[in-house]
């Protein structure tokens, strides 16, 4: 239980009863660097995030299964802060008005040939991607390019859902500000 103990100039203290001065000083410095650690992560993800939406329209990522990635590569990826990068980087995204487009998490991305589409057999130790149609790519890079395909025919599939939406023969009345109304249409027309 905390203790206050006053020090014969008359300052005052608080300190857990049993434990050292030394502990205590150990304990902040400790707690300072941590600090100091996760203001660092939070600013690399701030300036990558900000990069990232500033310089594409489209944005597409997949949605990691991180409890998975952690059995076989534990300490490395529990410390990576996944869950804030995607959280910032979908904010900004959002804020900035573009496009972010998850890709399925149980998605083969890297066991399709991004050249025939042809499935192959990759466990994690096989670093290279070797299709019978001639297309040899490290197993990332092909990945990369089945993620960016995968992500611009869901972009597509909501363009189309989104023109197939605009009705022509909407009423003219729907509630709308500064002379248009929610279907787009102007009243004065």
């Amino acid at each position: 239980f905390p203790v206050t103990i006053t020090q014969p100039d008359g300052t005052t203290y608080e300190t857990l009863k049993g434990q050292s001065n030394r502990y205590h000083k150990a304990r902040k410095k400790y707690a300072k660097i941590s600090h100091k650690i996760a203001n660092q992560r939070r600013n690399f993800i701030e300036q990558i995030t900000s990069d990232i939406v500033e310089n594409n329209d489209v944005i597409i990522i997949e949605d990691l299964n991180v409890k998975a990635m952690q059995q076989w590569n534990g300490a490395m990826i529990e410390s990576a802060p996944f869950g804030m990068f995607r959280r910032v980087l979908t904010w900004k995204a959002n804020k900035s008005g573009k496009h972010l487009i998850a890709i399925n998490r149980f998605q083969p991305t890297s066991k399709v040939c991004s050249g025939c589409g042809q499935i192959h057999k990759m466990p994690l130790k096989k670093r290279e991607m070797i299709c019978d149609c001639g297309l040899v790519l490290h197993r990332d890079h092909n990945a990369a390019i089945n993620i960016r395909t995968a992500g611009l025919k869901i972009l597509n599939q909501k363009i189309k859902d989104s023109v197939v939406s605009l009705d022509t023969t909407a009423p003219t009345d729907t509630a709308g500000t500064a002379g248009i109304n929610a279907w787009g249409y102007r009243d004065w027309e």
